[in-house]
């Protein structure tokens, strides 16, 4: 799974001269189902533009070998979008399950795209619950896979012996009525359901933590999904984006179609809060930047614990080079969009939340 690390690991293991590629290489798209496939067209024609500005350049002409091979041998299995990151020695692949459009540049390494696409599709758990079986799916970069499965065991505590139905007895020993016998099992059955529901919220938060899930998404049955959020501890409790009504029943494909839209809503809002809260922090003189020069000079006094950036960007190099050193710095960065982005162009375009406040000299 791609994660922001990752990113970060491509960046410093690889050159400044380095090729980036960007390929739609989704084969239900009519242009890759031709022969030769749109794709290794659209390849051929980036490479011999960079061709012919660096026909002399020995760096490029050991990546363009490297491409060469790579590509020539390249079938796509699944993906939608295949990324490169090479230079004269090194190479970087992502395969995604998403569409992202054609792009390539030489020089420095062309990020936006991937960590966009990293920033709108978060890490989602989601849990689809009933009285008796709890389903884990992970909703990442626009596809989603099935993880686990809990079940209850009730044989475990003898309901599947029907003596304990017929020969249950009261407190003073004599056999109850076959209402108070029923009454009684009914309350051990929901005592031992709620427990159930406790070892779900338990494995949830386990879950997060395991797969680095941000977010939560709660299913299933909506009397189940509510008791299990009640029983989430606190800080999870908080990531839940909704109870949604996804049946047990549902194929991974159902599911992501399912929690787009909330996940889509939660996301911008979220993102707003993020960008208003900064601008109160920067305003107040607190853990707060906004503006290209101050980012700026926060990140070369390594301040800044997260950049955030509008998208789509106005001044695209000033991003990338701020990009660039956030992930130096092992920063993290954010893309906000629509009203956000709005409300971050109204303040000074970008911003940056601080590891603490940096004070003016007088």
């Amino acid at each position: 799974m791609l994660t922001l690390d990752e990113i970060r690991s491509t960046v410093n293991n690889i050159a400044e001269d380095v090729v980036s590629l960007y390929l739609n290489v989704d084969p239900s798209e009519n242009v890759n189902q031709n022969q030769p496939p749109g794709w290794r067209i659209y390849v051929k024609s980036a490479l011999n533009e960079i061709e012919a500005e660096h026909k002399d350049d020995e760096a490029w002409q050991l990546a363009r070998l490297q491409i060469d091979d790579y590509v020539g041998n390249y079938a796509p299995e699944g993906g939608k979008s295949l990324v490169m990151f090479v230079g004269a020695d090194t190479m970087e692949t992502y395969e995604l399950p998403i569409r992202l459009e054609n792009n390539w540049a030489y020089g420095k390494p062309l990020l936006l795209p991937l960590v966009w696409a990293l920033d709108e599709y978060e890490r989602y758990l989601v849990v689809l619950v009933d009285s008796e079986q709890a389903r884990f799916l992970t909703a990442y970069l626009g596809s989603a896979s099935t993880r686990d499965e809990m079940t209850i065991d009730f044989y475990e505590y003898d309901f599947g012996n029907q003596n304990y139905v017929n020969n249950s007895r009261s407190n003073n020993g004599q056999p109850m009525s076959q209402g108070a016998n029923r009454e009684s099992f009914e309350d051990m059955k929901s005592a031992h359901i709620r427990r159930f529901h406790k070892d779900v919220a338990e494995t949830i938060r386990e879950r997060m933590k395991k797969i680095g899930a941000e977010r939560i998404v709660l299913g299933g049955n909506d009397r189940a999904a509510h008791e299990v959020q009640e029983l989430l501890h606190e800080e999870a409790k908080s990531r839940v984006v909704g109870i949604l009504p996804i049946p047990m029943i549902t194929d991974d494909h159902q599911m992501n179609e399912s929690i787009l839209e909330a996940a889509t809503n939660y996301e911008r809002e979220a993102e707003m809060n993020l960008v208003n809260s900064i601008i109160e922090l920067a305003r107040g003189g607190g853990r707060g930047s906004l503006g290209y020069d101050d980012v700026q000079n926060a990140l070369l006094m390594q301040q800044v614990e997260l950049l955030v950036l509008p998208y789509p960007l106005e001044n695209e190099e000033q991003a990338t080079e701020l990009m660039l050193k956030a992930l130096e710095l092992n920063s993290d960065i954010e893309l906000v969009h629509g009203a956000a982005a709005e409300a971050l162009h109204e303040a000074g375009g970008i911003a940056a939340r601080l590891y603490y406040a940096i004070t003016e000299a007088k």
